[in-house]
């Protein structure tokens, strides 16, 4: 498939493709450095953003690459021939799409698949530790609810409150799917976030959850918005610095 434009303005790139040999070797190339100097693999993964790798199995009749199971695997094979970190971040990613590749919902499937065909990547937020209920009933304890209509900022808006573990490529992702309760739905719900939404905090030392080569990272949101609206508050009236953090 060659790159002429589509929709998204990229064509993504396709199985065995010199676009993809290129992109493969240019990530390889700095996989040694990265790993040596403790980098995280940002720029690694920009490439892949901007060479749209995460739609390969999208329909190309919905702007993706159409790549077969066995294309992906193949993809995915060489991907962490070239940098095993890299591959890793991208695992969530990819089992968001075959979820909305299966979407009964043609609204929901094409909100989501368009967003994936522009190049956007998805981190998971899932596992928790400490719960109070059995295992098998999936009651989690971080909630999603409608935020109180007092003098928060929110009034009309979600807000997400808990702690979640092993968030795989959560660090690297534009959107972040997290599971939740919620009172109509007290088992499993599964939410789309930016990860960049304020008051969210990601650990960095703590436990050694940092450690990016691993990507297993804490995430934490705990009403986001009166978080924001403190701080601006301090700022306001007592001149205090704003937090220096990418999820303010």
């Amino acid at each position: 498939m060659s790159a002429t434009a589509t929709a998204a303005g990229v064509v993504p790139v396709a199985p065995g493709s010199r676009e993809l040999r290129d992109l493969l070797a240019d990530i390889a190339a700095g996989a040694f450095a990265r790993e040596r100097d403790e980098r995280p693999p940002v720029d690694a993964i920009q490439r892949i953003r901007g060479a749209r790798l995460g739609a390969l199995r999208v329909p190309v009749a919905d702007g993706g690459t159409g790549a077969s199971h066995r294309e992906l695997f193949t993809t995915l094979i060489d991907l962490a021939h070239a940098d095993a970190n890299v591959a890793h971040i991208l695992r969530a990613h990819f089992w968001f799409v075959e979820l909305r590749l299966l979407d009964t919902d043609p609204e929901v499937r094409s909100r989501w698949l368009d967003e994936i065909v522009r190049g956007a990547i998805f981190g998971n937020a899932a596992s928790e530790v400490g719960g109070k209920r059995p295992v098998g009933e999936f009651v989690l304890d971080t909630r999603l609810a409608r935020a109180g209509h007092q003098w928060r900022l929110d009034g009309t808006q979600w807000r997400l409150d808990g702690t979640k573990y092993y968030s795989t490529g959560s660090r690297f992702s534009d959107w972040v799917v997290v599971y939740a309760s919620t009172d109509d739905e007290p088992t499993r719900t599964a939410a789309a976030v930016l990860p960049s939404v304020g008051g969210a905090s990601a650990t960095k030392q703590s436990r050694n959850l940092d450690r990016h080569w691993r990507n297993i990272r804490t995430l934490a949101s705990h009403n986001p918005t009166l978080y924001k609206a403190r701080a601006i508050g301090d700022h306001t009236i007592n001149e205090a610095a704003l937090p220096q953090n990418g999820f303010f």
